[in-house]
């Protein structure tokens, strides 16, 4: 049986199911074709999906594009195209598509076959393309190319045979008019060229036999070496988000119980990885369905508002998204004052970005913000809801949990807040002048803690818990009188495990080398792979490098980026420039979007990757460090100056 990736069991439990030419395809491909044959469906190649991509080793590669498109109303006229509908509107035919998909394989997602094609075009080659016709109309809608071709033939014979009378004059206009004629020639020449390839390219459900056949007498292409097969296949490979997204998260033992919803006031801890976020989306939606109202999600991190998201769907298939709000708290109480009408602070131009945000952070962590607002009739009232969560607790200053109670929880409503001291990564003063007052309004306000200490991020046996453990217990705990540590079980020896490293003083040139060589070799998907640091300096070198080879969705500016927005706010300073063009990036942020992800330690925070690359600076507090390398699912690998505090535990522990 041919390899299907990813398997038929994960592609069944798909939240968008394949259609029904998609899955009748499926099924024969997998029946009649032997192991030689590696069958990649819907594989994510930055924004391109096509439906299928046949890989033989050494032999080559097949697109195929299927539409169960009813083409009864669909025609296809000599120039090839194709027209819909009574007004002959022009569409896309899906051998275009399949050929634009071969294109940019070449041209955009793959290095090394981009390469040797302009070095030999005969590359372009390897790649093959074809459509599949599903539905019951295919088979007669195929006629219309065999009219189209016939036409054509009689039509050039009609032209050869005028243009033989022309050339026995010697008439001037007999000569001009010999040689329109073999220019209609050539162009129906060249239609009919492209007509009898997209006939021959297509097969229907009748006769899917025949693109079998086409697969399995597949002639060697000599071109298609290793280096270009290992390239295609790292890109083709499934990324580990499409095995994870298809099925709920199973809850376990604690985390069962604090999913469920009831009213009160709760928090919620524990390590990274331990499902707090599983536990945050299935209680959400378990309080909706109770109470049967907007349940109100909260986090710090704006980047972090897309994975919950993700999560809830997860858990939840046929979620109406419309039922829960996902925001960050500071866009949240911006379009709360902007409801109430209330007046935004005045700030003065003059001063920096710093200075100027500095106004609106007091201005959101005023705990009487909202005194007075719905006096007023003509005003809009305050939204008041059932259930709030909030997520990132650490980031959270006292205020603004106030705030959220006070003003916006009905009573008797339930609140509940999640979160990790141990990844305490932001310097707000404020916070840590206020912890005391943090912890007491907590105490006061809220049940006692529940406290998780299992990773299901990674098995509790591998050098990677253990290392976080480790970590753990030589900078943290000491820190922090009520540290939760992961738990973890005896080191199993002998094993093979994945990748991690700890590699000192590269420059970014060699970072970016040595990323790309662990990549090709352990074939890692380029949506498997974060490269992540506390500052964007040693961020930006690596992506012009990483850049040329691949694709790349990152949250900070580029030079380019920075000239053009001076260009059109010339009176913007550069700070402000640079915060704008951040803070849109993280909103548009993708952490499965088939690239390779590059963003600072505290925008991924809340993120994971089933591979990091961590580019340490040196001078990183321990709760950086340790939210960082807690990214990583599998594979770990930190580049760092010598000198670093963290320099001899990372060589005792890792080595």
């Amino acid at each position: 049986m041919a390899k299907i990736q990813p398997p038929i069991e994960v592609i069944e439990k798909r939240r968008t199911p394949l259609t029904a030419g998609e899955n009748f395809l499926l099924h024969a491909l997998s029946e009649s074709l032997d192991d030689s044959c590696e069958v990649f469906v819907e594989p994510y190649l930055n924004g391109d999906r096509p439906d299928f991509v046949i890989v033989r080793k050494d032999i080559g590669v097949l697109i195929v594009e299927v539409k169960d498109w009813t083409l009864n109303g669909v025609e296809v006229d000599e120039k090839n195209n194709w027209l819909r509908g009574s007004f002959k509107q022009k569409v896309k035919s899906p051998h275009q598509q399949a050929f634009e998909y071969k294109k940019n394989i070449f041209e955009l997602h793959c290095g090394v076959l981009g390469l040797n094609r302009i070095l030999n075009r005969n590359h372009f080659k390897i790649i093959d393309t074809c459509v599949f016709l599903y539905d019951e109309s295919a088979d007669r809608f195929l006629w219309q190319y065999d009219a189209n071709l016939k036409s054509i033939n009689e039509q050039r014979k009609a032209i050869r045979s005028e243009t033989i009378g022309f050339l026995k004059s010697n008439t001037t206009a007999d000569k001009q008019a010999a040689a329109k004629n073999t220019e209609k020639d050539e162009f129906l020449k060249r239609c009919h060229y492209k007509l009898k390839r997209d006939r021959d390219n297509t097969y229907t459900r009748n006769k899917v036999d025949e693109l079998i056949d086409r697969i399995h007498t597949m002639k060697a292409h000599r071109l298609f070496e290793e280096a270009s097969y290992d390239d295609l296949i790292r890109r083709l490979k499934p990324p580990v988000y499409t095995t994870n997204q298809q099925t709920p998260v199973s809850l376990k033992g604690k985390q069962i119980r604090l999913a469920q919803s009831r009213p009160g006031k709760y928090k919620i801890k524990g390590v990274a990885g331990c499902g707090k976020s599983v536990v945050l989306a299935q209680r959400a939606i378990n309080s909706h369905n109770r109470y049967g109202s907007e349940v109100l999600i909260l986090s710090y991190n704006i980047t972090l508002t897309k994975s919950i998201r993700d999560k809830l769907s997860r858990q939840n298939q046929h979620i109406d998204s419309e039922n829960y709000r996902i925001q960050n708290y500071h866009e949240f109480i911006r379009q709360q004052v902007n409801r109430c009408q209330i007046d935004f602070p005045v700030v003065d131009e003059a001063q920096s970005a710093g200075q100027r945000e500095a106004v609106f952070e007091e201005f959101y962590s005023n705990v009487n913000l909202f005194d007075g607002t719905g006096d007023n009739p003509e005003q809009e009232q305050i939204e008041k809801f059932d259930s709030i969560f909030v997520d990132e607790l650490q980031d959270y200053r006292v205020e603004w949990l106030t705030i959220l109670e006070k003003y916006f929880l009905k009573a008797d409503g339930e609140f509940v807040v999640f979160g990790d001291q141990q990844q305490t990564i932001y310097d707000h003063e404020e916070v840590e002048e206020d912890s005391k007052a943090k912890k007491s309004y907590l105490a006061k306000h809220f049940s006692p803690w529940e406290t998780f200490t299992t990773t299901y991020r990674q098995q509790p046996d591998t050098p990677l818990v253990h290392l976080f453990k480790a970590f753990q217990e030589r900078y943290l705990t000491p820190k922090y009188d009520d540290s939760d540590v992961f738990d973890t079980q005896p080191f199993q020896a002998g094993l093979s495990f994945n990748i991690l490293k700890f590699i000192e003083d590269l420059p970014p040139a060699d970072i970016a080398s040595r990323i790309m060589d662990i990549c090709r070799a352990d074939q890692i998907p380029p949506n498997d792979v974060a490269i992540i640091s506390s500052k964007f300096a040693p961020l930006k070198p690596i992506r012009e490098i990483i850049g040329k080879h691949e694709a790349l969705m990152i949250n900070f500016e580029t030079d380019q980026e920075l000239a053009e927005f001076k260009r059109v706010q010339p009176r913007a300073d550069e700070e402000e420039c640079i915060r704008q063009i951040r803070r849109a990036k993280k909103n548009f942020f993708e952490a499965n979007d088939g690239t390779i992800k590059m963003s600072s330690i505290h925008s991924f925070k809340g993120l994971e990757a089933h591979t990091v690359f961590c580019i340490l600076a040196g001078d990183e507090k321990p709760e950086v460090v340790f939210t960082a390398i807690t990214r990583a699912t599998h594979n770990l690998v930190i580049f760092s100056k010598s000198g670093s505090e963290f320099d001899d535990f990372f060589k005792t522990a890792i080595n």
